[in-house]
């Protein structure tokens, strides 16, 4: 999980939003939809946060 915030830049809360279907391995994207925070799913916390976060290699081989 650390791998994943430091080189994606995401939101401990947007991390925890993430389900299966917001990653894309062979793509090496993931799409950042909501949030999660105090045991409750929302949206992200600004209208630009809705986005697409490509994928270092090392990242997909540390977390894939």
């Amino acid at each position: 999980m650390r791998v994943l915030l430091f080189t994606t830049g995401l939101r401990p809360s947007e991390a925890a939003g993430l389900q299966w279907s917001d990653i894309d391995l062979a793509g090496r994207r993931l799409h950042i939809r909501r949030s999660r925070y105090m045991y409750a799913y929302g949206d992200p916390k600004t209208a630009s946060a809705r986005r697409t976060v490509d994928l270092f290699d090392a990242t997909v081989d540390c977390c894939g």
